[in-house]
């Protein structure tokens, strides 16, 4: 899982830094390419989140890399800059992400404790 978490957080990095760029609106096509990017990077990671939420005892989230928790983030930040956010599906996506966020937080929340105690020893 460690090489497709670095793949979809340098697509989305590549990709969110091109939607930004000041002349995309002057060229459509490549505006297009960008959105569909996204956009699919986007329901990957909404379909892992699903999958994630669903199992979520059969999965050992101390091996997890944070870096799946940044392309979560990813995936809620492009939801929330989408044309129809509004949308009932995006609205419960976004639901799925935060939901899956939600059991990384604890995780390292966890951590965190563990080594703030093993500092105080």
């Amino acid at each position: 899982m460690i090489p497709l978490v670095t793949i979809c957080r340098a697509l989305y990095t590549l990709h969110q830094t091109a939607a930004m760029q000041q002349d995309i609106d002057n060229n459509s096509r490549y505006r297009e390419t960008v959105k569909v990017a996204l956009n699919t990077m986007t329901r990957m990671v909404i379909d892992i989140a699903y999958a994630f939420n669903l199992d979520i005892g059969t999965f050992n989230i101390e091996i997890l890399a944070p870096a799946i928790a940044h392309i979560v983030c990813c995936a809620q930040q492009h939801i929330l800059t989408a044309e129809d956010f509004n949308d009932r599906k995006w609205l419960e996506d976004f639901d799925q992400l935060r939901k899956m966020l939600s059991y990384f937080n604890q995780r390292w929340v966890v951590a965190g404790e563990l080594h703030h105690l093993n500092l105080l020893k």
